[in-house]
């Protein structure tokens, strides 16, 4: 038996013991690694070039607790962390042997091909970033069903093609699943997670497969594209310009459309823009087969000279009413911009006029489309018209205004008082109303238009008014009034005339250079001029004589 003494001593040995196998274990797992995680690494570094590696530090020569990017606990691979790293190729089936992974990032590398199935051993994994690599495929549905950890998704900018539902993935917090080529069928679905960090936007461009369309002038065509999701909105490009429904084209906002009479302008790359309001930041580029339109038809002329010249106002040109081969034409009118169904043109000024002739063509001959040049010619060489003017004028000036005389042109004046003058030269009385405002006159050879002028007339406010300092009302006709030149063009004007006693004997607001001296008697007053515009005054002695 023992004692209590040697109870305490052997339990002490033992715990001692115990803790010393627990502390030397914990070493041992410490340096060392499950056989199958070692040879799954392994097998990554030969699958993507290890050799070359940024960083390869003690890989396949130290511990694999020491390898540069691996994290070991309780002897399994729980961090892989290879970011930025030059790995090349892609990931090897043995990697699915690292079934204690819980973080992995591989981003920012060369990785390719697709991620193996069986990934789904890895139940554990927590994060998973595999941004800007060039893997594609699928990527593995077994995230959405056996990861209960699972938070993070990072596989932006790869070529992923389809992608699962993982709305029954509880922890999951971010998604980036940006720069693939999924569809809206692959996006929609987690875009009602709550409290996702989710970047979708944008996808990459979407290539259909299927042969180049080759086509005759008027043949028909259609081209479909086949995209993911429900309610999608269309909207077809043909070599970047959009294409509208019109008489020969249908569905240009469907998954499908057609072209009843294809045209040599309908050729090119078609391109179908999709989105689909359930993720209004997507917006899917389709790009679909390209159509050439081949015109084997014959061509079509006219017998008519493409330049021309004619004078105006009494000559006429006749035009083909069709072309070569019997089609109609149609004419234009380029520097009118109308139609005309007339095929007698009369030239009505002159100048270089342009007509465009045309027809839509048939099933066996080309449109036809040609400008014809028609160089109107005036009888006799005439000037270059200017209106002569005595401008600027005062409010009790004449005002005259003037073009060149030529023998057989006639002029039509078109005045702010609405008189018209068929003369080349009108005069306006000073003080007349209406004198203000835009002058036109037309300057014809014959009936033909020559020119048309136009001039903008105002009054000008002279600074400089010249007080006269004599009244003789006599009735001659000369200083019968108090006259101060252009103070009528001034609003704010006071006038005042005082006798040699300082008496006021005459006094106006605003004076109109009518005050003719009021009866009173010859001899000498005294004028003030107040111009509240320029803040001056002027002062004066001033004569009345009888």
């Amino acid at each position: 038996m023992f004692s209590d003494g040697g109870l305490m001593k052997s339990v002490g040995l033992k715990f001692f013991f115990f803790f010393f196998l627990i502390v030397i274990g914990f070493r041992l797992s410490a340096q060392s690694v499950l056989p199958q995680d070692s040879l799954a690494l392994v097998a990554l570094y030969n699958s993507t070039n290890g050799a070359n590696w940024t960083d390869k530090s003690n890989w396949l020569t130290g511990p694999v607790a020491s390898w540069a990017g691996v994290a070991i606990v309780l002897n399994r691979v729980q961090t892989l962390s290879l970011p930025n790293n030059n790995l090349t190729g892609s990931l090897p089936n043995a990697f699915c042997d690292l079934s204690r992974l819980e973080y992995i990032y591989l981003n920012n590398n060369s990785l390719s091909g697709t991620i193996p199935a069986c990934i789904g051993n890895a139940v554990s994994i927590n994060s998973i970033n595999l941004s800007n690599n060039n893997l594609s495929g699928i990527f593995p549905a077994v995230f959405a069903t056996v990861m209960p950890k699972l938070a993070d998704i990072w596989i932006s900018n790869n070529k992923f093609t389809d992608f699962p539902d993982l709305r029954g993935v509880v922890e999951l917090s971010n998604l980036h699943v940006e720069g693939n080529r999924l569809t809206f069928e692959d996006v929609i679905p987690n875009a009602s997670i709550p409290n996702l960090g989710y970047v979708y936007a944008p996808q990459s461009d979407l290539q259909q497969s299927g042969a180049d369309v080759l086509r005759n002038v008027l043949d028909t065509f259609s081209l479909k594209i086949s995209i993911g999701g429900t309610n999608n909105v269309y909207r077809w490009q043909a070599t970047f310009i959009d294409v509208l429904n019109n008489d020969h084209v249908f569905g240009a906002d469907s998954a499908k459309i057609y072209n009843t009479a294809a045209q040599v302008r309908d050729g090119g790359f078609y391109l179908c823009n999709v989105t689909n309001p359930a993720v209004p930041l997507l917006a899917i580029r389709v790009i679909s087969s390209r159509v050439e339109i081949t015109d084997n038809r014959l061509l079509q002329s006219i017998s008519f000279p493409h330049d021309t010249s004619i004078y105006c106002g009494s000559d006429s040109l006749i035009f083909p009413n069709s072309s070569d081969r019997s089609l109609p034409l149609t004419y234009q009118m380029l520097d009118a911009g109308y139609l005309t169904s007339s095929l007698i043109y009369y030239p009505t000024r002159p100048g270089i006029a342009l007509v465009r002739v045309y027809n839509n063509g048939n099933s066996q001959y080309r449109p036809f489309d040609d400008t014809i040049h028609i160089s109107v010619l005036t009888h006799q060489t005439l000037p270059l018209f200017t209106i002569s003017n005595d401008l600027p004028i005062y409010a009790d000036e004449e005002l005259t205004l003037s073009v060149q005389n030529i023998t057989g042109v006639s002029y039509s004046w078109l005045t702010p008082d609405s008189q018209n003058e068929q003369t080349n030269s009108i005069t306006r009385l000073a003080g007349a109303s209406g004198v203000e405002g835009i002058y036109k006159v037309r300057i014809y050879e014959g009936v033909c238009l020559y020119d048309t002028l136009q001039v903008n007339v105002s009054f000008t406010l002279d600074s400089n008014i010249v007080i006269y300092e004599l009244i003789t009302p006599n009735g001659d006709g000369d200083n019968e009034t108090f006259y101060i030149k252009n103070i009528k063009a001034l609003p704010s004007t006071q006038v005042t005339v005082f006798n040699v006693w300082h008496q006021v004997v005459y006094h106006k607001d605003k004076y109109e250079n009518d005050w003719d001296g009021g009866g009173l008697p010859i001899g000498t007053y005294y004028y003030l001029v107040k111009v509240q515009e320029w803040d001056k005054v002027y002062k004066g002695n001033l004569y009345i004589k009888r």
